[in-house]
């Protein structure tokens, strides 16, 4: 007997939408893993659809909003405190399968990796590959039988999931949520207050007995807007005042993607049809992609720019470059030939006019007596950390999302640099920062082999520290100063395994020097010190985690070694 569905039961938007009771059903399936902000959106661009394509087309494109989440395992619409008991079961079903392969058949290293891997494939993660960045197949079981560390995966997966469905769309663009999906920046800045809480709640102690608690300590480093953005202005100014004691040029390059790649015309708003679906974070990687065969390029030339790059969104969320470069100025142009070429090869076809090329590419020769570079990419950096200028006001009206205020702008690039992973700011070149920060650390240091290096640091001078560790063009293995790292016997990370090398210090003429004198121990706040402590937990086969016992493992596993 054929069942019908019962209209009192069913949502009056949904009843709205299609006239048919046999629909009714199929659409309540598809709109209730949706977020709540996408459904009036999804609902006009189905009615849209239904009138314009028909009914079959219409309901096929609604099934297709969902395949993200049949592949992912998760549900789009879930909240926080869903997506966390989501990790919980996961893991418990995990410790659940490894009991049960415990219990069988003896199978080799190379099976269970491949079980494990395809269990996370079937719940919205991706396995760490065994071998790789010391990760063994200890780690991983510990990984997958951990409740934390599938949080970490299910928020980063469905958020990247939702951001894409709404890019699809057409949530994100300068007709509705400029750089990123309201949605996502809503998830976002409830993150941020998740962390600030947490800091807030967890402290620091050393040998001495000075206790900080997170919030504390994150003030006084990169974590600080303005810290951040003063650094990268200090390096900025510092690498133009070493081109200009060399006899350099500046040039100032703008680099985006092809076409195929953006989801919304600028200035309509309207659907692009060449859009392929690629995502802001492949796009990102396309850029870098084709950033690396230039680099190739002028390295075998012996050509060795150094400067800064700026990774932002258009309106629509895809990202583009702002290249800061200097250079010799008798191969400037051969540079911006190189750059050019690379910029311009993907989908050349459709760069059929002027307007299209530069569109795609810009270069400025930075005139040193109209201005400084670092002037010319101070707002790029100051829109892209907090949309302040460096007295705190605000710059004004965001210049690439009309209407919003640059602290507002600024809020929603921090969400979809967030969401994707994409690292704004770039080093080209030069001496690397690490070494420099450590050597800010140092209050003092005498006469001798580092003096000049640290003097430089002390007082941030960057054009200085360039020159001191040897320019532009010496290889970073060959500077006079080295990061002082080191494996720490015995010292393992959350999962069982020998823990990366730590900074120490830094070595100059043979000598280290240590930057990092105190140990701190990492703890809630107002727990004494021999009680319970976050950073000494542990997990270890035959452990606890998170209330979900990791299974003894049988021998012939490869537990502790890597394994191919």
């Amino acid at each position: 007997m054929i069942r019908f569905a019962d209209p009192s039961k069913i949502a009056p938007e949904i009843l709205a939408l299609s006239p048919d009771f046999m629909d009714w059903p199929y659409l309540t399936g598809h709109f209730d893993k949706l977020p709540e902000r996408f459904r009036p959106v999804v609902s006009e661009s189905y009615a849209s659809k239904r009138q314009g394509a028909g009914q079959y087309d219409a309901n096929r494109w609604i099934a297709s909003v969902g395949e993200v989440v049949t592949e992912r395992g998760a549900n789009l619409s879930a909240s926080d405190d869903e997506l966390c008991r989501q990790a919980k079961e996961n893991a418990k079903a995990a410790a659940g399968m490894l009991a049960d392969l415990a219990a069988g058949q003896v199978i080799t290293p190379a099976e269970i990796i491949g079980k494990l891997s395809e269990f996370c494939q079937r719940n919205g993660a991706e396995a760490p590959a065994v071998g790789a960045k010391g990760v063994t197949l200890q780690g991983l079981i510990a990984r997958l039988t951990d409740a934390a560390w599938w949080r970490r995966q299910l928020r980063r997966n469905v958020a990247r999931d939702i951001e894409g469905v709404a890019i699809g769309l057409g949530m994100v663009s300068n007709r509705a949520g400029v750089y990123a999906s309201d949605e996502t920046c809503q998830r976002h800045a409830e993150q941020q207050r998740r962390n600030a809480k947490a800091m807030q709640q967890t402290e620091a102690v050393n040998e001495e007995g000075h206790v900080f608690t997170l919030a504390e300590l994150a003030e006084k480093g990169i974590g600080n807007p303005n810290i951040r953005r003063a650094e990268l202005m200090t390096r900025i100014r510092g690498f133009e005042d070493f081109a200009k004691g060399a006899g350099h040029v500046g040039l100032f390059y703008t680099w985006t993607c092809p076409s195929r790649m953006h989801a919304r015309y600028s200035k309509s708003g309207q659907e692009n049809p060449k859009f392929d679906g690629t995502t802001p974070k492949a796009a990102a990687q396309f850029l870098g992609q084709q950033w690396a065969k230039a680099r190739a390029w002028l390295n075998r030339r012996g050509l060795y720019p150094y400067g800064f790059r700026v990774a932002e969104p258009h309106h629509d969320g895809t990202p583009h470059w702002h290249l800061l470069l200097f250079i010799a100025a008798d191969v400037a142009e051969t540079m911006t030939e190189c750059v050019r070429k690379y910029a311009l090869e993907p989908d050349a076809h459709e760069l059929t006019s002027a307007a299209a090329i530069g569109a795609r590419f810009t270069v400025v020769k930075i005139d040193w007596e109209r201005g400084s570079a670092a002037g010319y990419i101070a707002k790029y950096v100051c829109k892209n950390i907090d949309g302040k200028k460096t007295d705190g006001e605000s710059l004004g009206e965001d210049f690439d999302a009309a209407g919003r205020d640059a602290i507002e702008g600024a809020a929603r690039v921090r969400a979809w640099a967030s969401c994707w992973g994409i690292r704004q700011f770039q080093q080209i070149g030069g001496p690397g920062v690490t070494i420099w920060r450590e050597l800010r650390r140092l209050d003092d240091v005498k006469q001798g082999e580092l003096f000049p290096h640290w003097s430089a640091a002390d007082v941030g001078n960057w054009g200085r520290y360039v020159e001191t560790m040897g320019g532009i063009e010496v290889a970073k293995k060959d500077r006079p100063v080295q990061v002082w790292r080191e494996v720490l016997p015995g010292k393992l990370n959350r999962y069982g395994e020998q823990a990366a090398k730590e900074v120490l210090g830094v070595e100059c003429a043979g000598a280290g020097v240590e930057t990092r004198i105190h140990e701190w121990e990492i703890r809630r706040a107002g727990v004494k010190k021999g009680k319970e402590n976050v950073q000494s937990v542990r997990v270890s086969v035959g452990a606890t985690v998170g209330r979900v016992a990791v299974p003894e493992v049988p021998r012939g596993w490869g537990l502790g070694t890597p394994t191919k």
